[in-house]
């Protein structure tokens, strides 16, 4: 038998699904709940919670996150570029672009970066729609944001090729189209079959700024766990 309550248990188990948050973490985050949040406020929690799973999903045009089954707030926005396409790994990613009020194009949120030591592949992200919004006409620019890691840059690099491939088989007279890659410092030209000449070139603007702000996420995650040590030990009096 267990010395916590169930529902304490399965709540220390449920924290410790998010990035980050280690079993201690998990476990102190669950006793502050129980012990010093008052019932209507974690009511109020579990009623977000639950109206977050029912009513959010994905936009359907980008997959950043929306009402479900509506387009995102971005999506809807009067005066975005929709010739100009900023593809990105995560849903934060998109906000941490955002930030700096500078791009004012469209998004495309592939849900991760390929990895198969963790079993993503082509298939686990949104390349096919990517390649469907290039090939419907319009899209101008792409501009590849992906993270300068190992995955950041393999990712790129397929993304690449299959925007090559869009543009080798399009019909005579489309309009080409201009994929600038922003994956770490990559520098290379390709030409196609339809003479499309793709520009990889390194943004470093995009993957600092990425950086900044997932530095201050881990910066933010040990100022959570001091403090949750210090609420410990105020109570307990022992470390």
């Amino acid at each position: 038998m267990g010395l916590l309550p169930a529902p304490v248990e399965r709540l220390a188990e449920e924290f410790a699904r998010f990035p980050g948050i280690g079993p201690k973490t998990a476990q102190r985050m669950a006793f502050y709940a129980a012990a010093r949040v008052p019932g209507p406020a974690l009511l109020g929690m579990a009623a977000s919670i639950q109206a977050m799973a029912e009513s959010v999903g994905s936009c359907p045009d980008c997959f950043f996150l929306s009402e479900k089954e509506e387009l995102c707030a971005i999506c809807r926005q009067p005066g975005r570029s929709t010739s100009l396409l900023c593809v990105v790994e995560e849903p934060s990613d998109v906000l941490a672009i955002e930030r700096t009020g500078e791009f004012r194009g469209l998004y495309h949120v592939l849900g991760a970066a390929l990895s198969p030591l963790d079993g993503v592949g082509p298939r686990d992200i949104h390349v096919d729609e990517l390649v469907s919004r290039v090939s419907a006409g319009g899209v101008e620019e792409v501009i590849i944001a992906t993270d300068s890691d190992v995955e950041g840059e393999a990712t790129a690099s397929y993304l690449l090729r299959r925007l090559a491939e869009v543009r080798t088989s399009a019909a005579p007279g489309a309009p080409s189209t201009e994929a600038v890659v922003a994956a770490g410092v990559s520098e290379a030209l390709i030409t196609t079959a339809t003479g499309l000449i793709i520009a990889v070139i390194a943004v470093v603007f995009f993957n600092f700024f990425k950086s900044r702000i997932k530095n201050y996420n881990q910066e933010m995650i040990v100022a959570a766990n001091q403090l949750a040590e210090m609420l410990h030990f105020h109570n307990t009096g022992s470390p």
